[in-house]
């Protein structure tokens, strides 16, 4: 069974315990990312487009502005409008300036863009359950130690 130790190839400072689990966590979210950058690739879109449209699929048929997917990102420093142009030229969002405030534009999920989630969740969920080796109650003992880890920080 691989450890952080074997990964990362050293030693020092991991015997501390909560280096060693920053270190692990680092580690393991750098590993997550480019499992989750391969499986999108397949799919011509970036994890952070996937987020957008993700976004979008919970909200609809409301459509939100560039700000409102923005706050809802887990990436808080995208460039929404660069992400959401290429969105729009493979079809998969459309964008229209609101009637009552022309600074302000309505962003929807197409259907297009629908049936790309449909096909992408299946082989995510597959890959994803594949990958983590948890049980279920693992993967929910993990979220929580990560609230709390994140609640613990901003205390």
């Amino acid at each position: 069974m691989p450890n952080i130790e074997l990964e990362v190839k050293q030693i020092k400072d991991l015997d501390n315990p909560r280096n060693r689990a920053l270190t692990n966590l680092l580690y393991t979210h750098t590993w997550l990312s480019s499992k989750l950058r391969t499986l999108l690739d397949d799919f011509d879109i970036t994890h952070q487009q996937y987020n957008v449209l993700r976004i979008l699929q919970d909200h609809a048929p409301k459509p939100l502005c560039g700000m409102d997917i923005k706050d809802l990102m887990l990436d808080k420093n995208p460039d929404v409008t660069r992400l959401c142009d290429r969105l729009e030229g493979k079809g998969y969002l459309t964008r229209k300036n609101n009637q009552f405030n022309r600074r302000q534009v309505h962003i929807s999920i197409t259907e297009d863009g629908s049936l790309l989630l449909e096909r992408i969740e299946p082989v995510l969920q597959e890959r994803l359950s594949a990958l983590s080796g948890l049980t279920d109650a693992e993967s929910t003992q993990l979220s929580d130690l990560l609230d709390k880890m994140r609640d613990g920080a901003s205390a």
